[in-house]
């Protein structure tokens, strides 16, 4: 029962807020209200989200101003794709979706992913000892470096990667920490952001973040300074600062510009990074799946040959096994919504003006099968009964990258970078747990996104790979 002034806030758990509200629909149903302390309707079947957030998206396109994780993004409000509403949001949204496009044409993508790619091989061949590798730092920088050439077009140096590792652990905390208990307290009571003591977890994330975003401030001054207008799409700011030049008396404006450097940098980096971790600790954990990947590979791709994006109509075992590594980690677990109009949903009225949790994590739980038992890791769950194709309905019941307006603009350069990197992963090396391993898929750190507990592997480099 909610209780005055704190709602059922008491009954909260400090961390696991997805498993709890996964608990509540088996006594409540798939639609029911927690009050945090203020009233919010919780839905956790796919059909209701699916109902919102795709069929009723005009309704269901705004983001709670009062959410702090959100408004921990930025200083300024409303800056931004992540935590922005209205016309500004909108816009933002179009220039990047097309800036994306155009960076992105032809085999513009593939060739950066594969550049970064063919670095992180060079390191790891370099490794004295590829039988305890840690394989955190050479996925960091290798995804990190695509983000950070589309933005800003440079690389970070492997040899002195410090500065951005900090800023990388930085991001990561943030996920961490805005995923507490009590930074709903924050949100419920915002003067306690101002009480000595009790201000403590709120002041350490956003001095934090403030520090992140001073960053990205002074990357994008440093690449105002060097605007060519004749080579407008080679990076990301590049192209946004023209097309701020082309579209005056519009919201297009360099705070603007930091909002969206930010979001992408942040979120585009700290997804493929865990989800390639999590694919790395699966295929370790269950051999027989890697060793379908690799024959699947193998049937496709020549030894010569990296594995590239048109093979991926050919590969339905690796998109399947991606998909599966999705839906098993629940990366993203929630999400939130602010709907300004009344709805009649599961034979209710819910009146306007009215806060929305979509527990996706309940969703992508709800894929059994009698062949494939929602608590078990199996990419076939996503393929047709013959196995040769994609099952197009199971994978659209995945909510990673967000659905609806507010669908990931991004989506497809994530989706380019884990097909390729953990596909060639696997074309080159065996990775097999080192015997000081012990593996616990279900270990995990809780926050924003799962983050997967760090495990060292083993190396063994496939015979017939040809340099």
């Amino acid at each position: 029962m909610p209780l005055p002034l704190i709602g059922n806030l008491h009954q909260m758990p400090k961390s696991d807020f997805h498993i709890y509200m996964d608990a509540l629909t088996e006594k409540y149903g798939p639609c029911f209200t927690l009050w945090m302390p203020w009233p919010t309707v919780v839905l956790t079947s796919y059909d209701l989200i699916y109902e919102c957030l795709v069929n009723r998206s005009n309704d269901f396109s705004d983001i709670p101003q009062f959410d702090l994780q959100f408004g921990l993004l930025t200083p300024v409000p409303n800056a931004g794709i992540l935590p922005s509403n209205g016309e500004n949001w909108n816009e933002q949204r179009k220039i990047s979706t097309k800036i994306l496009k155009e960076l992105t044409a032809g085999k513009l993508l593939e060739n950066k992913i594969m550049h970064s790619l063919d670095s992180m091989f060079h390191y790891l061949s370099s490794l004295d000892n590829e039988k305890n590798v840690d394989l955190l730092l050479p996925l960091q920088l290798c995804l990190g470096n695509v983000i950070s050439s589309f933005l800003f077009g440079y690389e970070t140096s492997w040899e002195k990667p410090q500065k951005f590792l900090h800023f990388l652990d930085i991001i990561t905390q943030f996920f961490i920490q805005t995923a507490e208990k009590s930074i709903t307290f924050y949100s419920a009571w915002p003067w306690l952001k101002s009480i000595p003591f009790l201000n403590s977890r709120y002041k350490t994330a956003r001095g934090k973040m403030n520090e992140y975003y001073e960053f990205i401030v002074a990357e994008v001054e440093a690449q105002k300074g060097n605007y060519n207008s004749n080579s407008s799409t080679s990076t990301f700011v590049n192209a946004y600062i023209g097309e701020m030049q082309k579209n005056e008396n519009t919201y297009l404006d360099y705070t603007q510009l930091c909002g969206i450097v930010s979001d992408f940098w942040l979120a585009g980096m700290e997804v493929t990074i865990t989800t390639t971790r999590w694919a790395i600790l699966y295929l370790m954990t269950y051999p027989e799946v890697q060793r379908k990947a690799y024959a699947a590979i193998s049937k496709v791709v020549p030894p010569n040959e990296k594995v590239c994006l048109t093979n991926r109509p050919q590969l339905p075992y690796i998109s399947a096994f991606l998909c599966e590594v999705e839906r098993y980690s629940a990366l993203g677990t929630w999400i939130n919504r602010l709907c300004e109009a009344s709805q009649f949903l599961h034979g209710r009225n819910i009146p306007a003006e009215t806060n929305y949790i979509f527990n996706v994590y309940s969703s992508n739980q709800d894929m059994a099968s009698d062949k494939f038992p929602t608590n078990e890791f199996h990419p076939e769950r996503f393929l047709t009964e013959s196995g040769i194709q994609i099952n197009k309905e199971c994978v659209k019941r995945l909510t990673m990258f967000g659905m609806g307006k507010r669908r990931c603009p991004a989506e497809d350069i994530a989706k380019a970078e884990l097909f390729l990197v953990v596909s060639n992963l696997i074309q080159r090396y065996e990775i097999q747990s080192t015997a000081s391993t012990k593996i616990d898929t279900l270990d995990y750190t809780y926050g924003l996104i799962m983050y997967p507990t760090n495990q060292l592997c083993k190396l063994i480099k496939r015979h017939n790979i040809v340099e």
